[in-house]
């Protein structure tokens, strides 16, 4: 590994940038310094803003028997296509699955923990969790909720017609 000598800390972000730039390929799907500072304003953008009840009713439409632990009273809505960008840089899916070890609650946790990022933490997106799987959600702009299959970043529009993904319980 190469050191890098600077004299400034702004000096020092811009190598690293600069050579950041230099070690991922155009077609690469890690976030990198540089697709941060390409990024920062997107891809999920903000478009409006639900309460926390909005979002309960949002989820009790698609799922009566439900529950949702939600700690903030307000959050950011945006829509489906922000999130697809959002999934298309996102690496998550790219692991691979190991049954205890590595199975759907730790590719719903690692993904919830993308969104957690400060650029998109006000969202009003979450973990969705039924009786045998575990995935993401949010509520887009049309308060229409929507999950997330993180192994495979696949976007539903609820409810889903499949009891591995009957919402019980939504943490956000």
């Amino acid at each position: 590994m190469d050191i890098i000598h600077t004299r400034t800390l702004d000096e020092l972000k811009m190598r690293y940038i600069e050579r950041s730039i230099e070690s991922v390929k155009e077609d690469s799907h890690m976030w990198t310094p540089l697709k941060w500072q390409e990024f920062r304003n997107r891809p999920i953008k903000k478009r409006g803003v639900i309460t926390d009840m909005g979002v309960r009713v949002a989820v009790a439409k698609a799922y009566l028997v439900s529950f949702c632990m939600l700690p903030d009273k307000q959050y950011w809505v945006s829509n489906v296509q922000d999130y697809k960008k959002f999934l298309a840089l996102d690496d998550t899916d790219k692991s691979m699955y190991v049954r205890e070890v590595y199975d759907c609650d730790d590719f719903a946790w690692r993904l919830m923990g993308k969104f957690n990022h400060p650029l998109y933490g006000a969202f009003a997106h979450g973990i969705a969790l039924s009786m045998s799987h575990a995935f993401n959600c949010f509520v887009d702009w049309d308060k229409t909720l929507y999950l997330i299959e993180p192994q495979t970043d696949r976007i539903m529009k609820a409810p889903v017609e499949d009891d591995m993904y009957t919402v019980r319980l939504v943490i956000m």
